[in-house]
């Protein structure tokens, strides 16, 4: 995890430039970057371009902290009523205890039929569609639970505050995805919420799904916020998956300011993106670590180009000896990978 100030800032920044984009969602995925560097200025343009952007970004995260911490509480305080109205089944109404006994003791087809018109039984129709999501074992009772509650708007996030804890990691997957076809202005701020120790599976929906909606820097930034130190690292190899300038942006703060592991991560990802990748590296290139520097120069070496042989023979040139010496390092091919132990 990058453990500065400095990158801290940057990833909520980031944070926050999504959350304030978050009523624009007719917002199309970030096209596939065709960045092209005519020469060196224009390359370093690019990369000051956006030192300007993570700037800007970190002058927005007051601005966010209202806005997602009101969304944050609002869910908790329905969650919590329904949660009272739960643990006293003693004060619940003779119906909502009839339909609760035969969820409990019926098949799929019968919990569907008990459920019938809970959204009209007010709170205690919540608990009751909330708790049977929660412990039905039918996957498609789940769902349609899940699927109403979305369509309920604001008074079913209780729902899905109250059940989610329970959902096994494909209803979440799931849930995401659906979440996806019909967003509402609090979708995204519900998707920072879900990204909060998400499982892998739940968090690459997540960012397939902020993609889709142009969002995806919104999403990486707050996983790599987390407290786990290994949760950037965990984020880096989902950014090769985003496409256009936010994962061009993400990788070249993770290449400019984190760790030395970090920064090698992003220029082997950088790799992967062809011309548009050398403004990443141009970011690690700044690293005074030798390791960083062999991979950058291996990373150079593999896109190729008239301005990737320019920024190696600089590399080849640089003053500081050990830098050097990395640098011609990163032009020999990595020794072959060691097979795996045979198993005893």
């Amino acid at each position: 995890m990058i453990r500065t100030c400095t990158v801290r800032l940057v990833c909520l920044a980031l944070l926050a430039g999504g959350l304030l984009r978050v009523d624009l969602m007719a917002m199309e995925p970030a096209p596939a970057t065709t960045l092209r560097f005519k020469d060196l200025a224009a390359l370093k343009a690019k990369a000051a371009d956006f030192d300007r952007r993570l700037g800007l970004l970190q002058q927005e995260l007051e601005a966010l902290k209202p806005r997602f911490e009101a969304f944050v509480a609002k869910i908790k305080e329905q969650t919590a009523a329904l949660q009272a109205i739960a643990t006293t089944p003693e004060g619940l109404s003779a119906d909502i205890r009839a339909r609760a006994e035969r969820i409990r003791n019926g098949d799929e087809a019968a919990q569907t039929a008990a459920l019938q018109g809970w959204q009209d039984l007010g709170q205690e129709g919540l608990v009751l569609a909330a708790r049977t999501a929660e412990f039905t074992p039918h996957q498609a009772v789940r769902q349609a639970v899940l699927r109403q509650a979305l369509e309920l708007g604001e008074p079913g996030y209780g729902v899905i505050g109250l059940c989610y804890e329970r959902l096994p990691v494909t209803d979440r997957t799931w849930l995401v995805e659906t979440m996806t076809v019909e967003p509402t202005p609090d979708t995204l701020l519900a998707f920072l919420a879900m990204a909060k120790e998400a499982a892998p599976p739940v968090r690459q929906a997540l960012i397939r799904a902020s993609d889709t909606l142009g969002q995806a820097p919104l999403f990486v930034a707050a996983l790599a916020h987390k407290a786990d130190p290994a949760a950037l690292d965990d984020l880096i190899p989902d950014l090769t998956e985003l496409q256009g300038e936010d994962g061009l942006l993400l990788l070249y703060a993770v290449a400019a300011k984190g760790e030395s592991q970090q920064r090698l991560a992003a220029a082997q990802a950088a790799a992967k993106r062809g011309e548009a990748g050398l403004v990443v590296l141009a970011g690690a290139f700044a690293a005074p670590v030798p390791a960083v520097r062999t991979e950058v120069v291996r990373a150079l070496n593999a896109i190729g180009g008239t301005l990737a042989q320019e920024i190696i023979g600089r590399a080849l040139q640089d003053p500081d000896e050990v830098l050097r010496a990395a640098a011609q390092e990163g032009l020999t091919p990595p020794p072959p990978a060691l097979p795996a132990p045979a198993a005893e």
